[in-house]
């Protein structure tokens, strides 16, 4: 759990690309298969080697933590293309006593008086404390805190001369700023004039810093881990300020608006999982009105259900639901005719506007995988000769893609996204232009049509990749290309 949190904590801040050893992280999946190795929760030093060649991964952090007496000792060990350049603290599986600094095989004496001094609790052991909840230790806390501690060593000492590239995601979501939810705390005191200082100076990691250890202090002020989780969010770790919502649900107890939350977040940060289990929570604990039919149509639009999606709608009759509902018809192709009405009315504000919008590029992109392959599969299917269902679904490819093309011409377009919005559009009308010649190569058995179905999807996508790139740097994110 430690190592994976670790993994995060490096990935936002944006050094390295981060592999963690775990079940889930796709790339460690596919080097695996490659090298015909099954996972194991511990890997022995010739497999971790051999993966380490498989990935073409520099750096490889060994993480250890163990639990003694309320107190967790932590160790970590850093190599480079094989060789041991960094080792921190002692722990049973660390050899050496101690805290110790290694530079190219050999102990950095200064470096690990400093490290010492800095970070040790008492001689030859590095210990954190166990955050406590009502007398019993919060596990999830004191790992949060042990992740955000090392990342924060390493990214200092070993890794110090990489540049740090900050990820950044979406805006905040309007309905975070309810205040009903009170992200802010009503108390006054010094470190909470540094925290407001700290953001209104721009100094967001301080500010984060300064709340992080508010929470470490008092872990069950669910105030102040709120307002962290809204600062989180706020500067574009989601997924972190997601977490910390859900842990503020956690301690409330009954409070389903705290959960709603957590799932506006984890949505927003694309954890479609998380935002389930968050969404059953709070239904659970008697989430209900408009803040529930909200977010079951957007968790529907997700999924793909775009029945459920309008029955979840019904109810709704906010600006935001016009431009949901607009795109629902798009996405069922609806013919521009239908679509562009359907958004005429919409008045909201910019911060409404920046939310939809990024909430629609998200799910048309989720539904980009299905469109690409049946346009790809086209030219060759109408050669070896359509069946009646590959036909019905060229045709339904072409149309939702034309109601796509539709909704993107209608819809309000948020300022920062001009640039990355003119390329989306030109790429799907490439993409339903491809549709197109496919049915009538299809028609016709005009094998041009085809070389020109071919022809069109290809220029589409590799303009994709441009108006990405472009939509992940309007947004201030690192921008990752596909393999």
């Amino acid at each position: 759990m430690v190592a994976a949190g670790i993994a995060e904590t490096l990935d936002q801040e944006g050094r390295v690309l981060p592999i963690a050893w775990t079940q889930t992280d796709p790339l460690l999946k596919d080097a695996l298969e490659a090298l015909r190795q099954s996972y194991v929760p511990v890997p022995t030093a010739d497999l971790r080697e051999a993966v380490r060649r498989q990935l073409n991964a520099p750096y490889v952090l060994e993480v250890e933590a163990v639990r003694s007496d309320g107190q967790v000792s932590v160790g970590a060990r850093l190599s480079r293309n094989g060789r041991e350049i960094w080792q921190f603290l002692s722990a049973p599986e660390f050899d050496g006593p101690g805290i110790k600094v290694i530079r190219n095989g050999r102990l950095d004496r200064e470096a690990t008086r400093e490290l010492q001094q800095k970070y040790a609790n008492q001689p030859g052991a590095q210990s954190f404390f166990v955050a406590l909840v009502n007398g019993l230790p919060d596990w999830q806390s004191t790992a949060a805190s042990i992740e955000r501690t090392l990342a924060l060593i390493i990214g200092s000492d070993p890794l110090r001369d990489l540049p740090a590239r900050p990820r950044i995601d979406s805006t905040l979501d309007p309905v975070f700023l309810q205040p009903q939810y009170k992200l802010v705390p009503d108390a006054t005191g010094d470190w909470q004039e540094n925290v407001k200082d700290a953001l209104a100076a721009n100094e967001t990691e301080k500010a984060i810093t300064i709340l992080r250890d508010a929470v470490d202090r008092e872990p069950s002020d669910i105030a102040t881990r709120l307002w962290l989780a809204k600062v989180l969010a706020e500067h574009g770790q989601m997924a972190l300020g997601a977490t910390e919502a859900a842990r503020a649900a956690r301690m409330s107890g009954r409070d389903p608006s705290l959960w709603a939350l957590a799932c506006r977040m984890a949505l927003d940060a694309q954890q479609i999982p998380a935002a389930r289990e968050y969404l059953h929570q709070a239904t659970a604990r008697g989430l209900e009105g408009a803040d529930l039919h909200r977010l079951r149509a957007d968790m529907a639009l997700y999924d793909g259900d775009l029945d459920a999606a309008i029955s979840a709608m019904n109810d709704i009759s906010d600006e935001g639901s016009i431009l949901t509902r607009g795109l629902v018809l798009a996405l069922r192709g609806a013919p521009a005719e239908l679509v562009a009405p359907s958004l005429q009315n919409y008045k909201g504000d910019e911060l409404t506007t920046l939310e939809r919008y990024t909430f629609a590029i998200h799910v048309i992109e989720r539904q980009m995988p299905v469109w690409v392959m049946r346009l790809r599969e086209a030219p060759v299917r109408v050669r070896q000769g359509l069946t009646a269902n590959e036909r019905r679904d060229l045709i339904r490819t072409g149309q939702e893609l034309d109601g796509i093309v539709a909704y993107l011409r209608a819809a309000p377009i948020p300022a920062k996204h001009r640039i990355s919005h003119e390329g989306r559009l030109l790429a799907m009308i490439l993409l339903a232009k491809s549709a197109q010649e496919s049915l009538a190569f299809a028609d016709t058995s005009d094998r041009s049509l085809g070389d020109d179905a071919a022809m069109s999807l290809g220029e589409g996508l590799r303009l994709m990749n441009s108006v990405r790139e472009n939509f992940a740097v309007e947004r201030g994110e690192r921008w990752q290309p596909a393999p």
